[in-house]
């Protein structure tokens, strides 16, 4: 009996272990793909801001339809 919990402890801990390497990892290569690719994420971001003037605006139609859906999910 002694064994066999011995046995299961040791398998949780190299489960945990390799859990904790392998989330590690990818939090680290996230943090370097992200300094990577700064740079081109802001230059992206400006591009669109500059080409896209419609951004943010919404059609009298879209707003029909939302209200649409407003009365229909509150009963109003």
């Amino acid at each position: 009996m002694n064994e066999l919990i011995i046995s299961g402890i040791d398998l949780m801990l190299t489960g945990m272990v390799t859990v904790l390497i392998f989330l590690s990892t990818l939090i680290i290569l996230i943090h370097i793909s992200a300094t990577l690719f700064k740079e081109d994420l802001k230059d992206n971001i400006d591009r669109n801001k500059n080409t896209n003037t419609s951004v943010g605006k919404i059609s009298n139609s879209h707003k029909e339809i939302i209200n649409i859906i407003n009365k229909r999910i509150f009963n109003e």
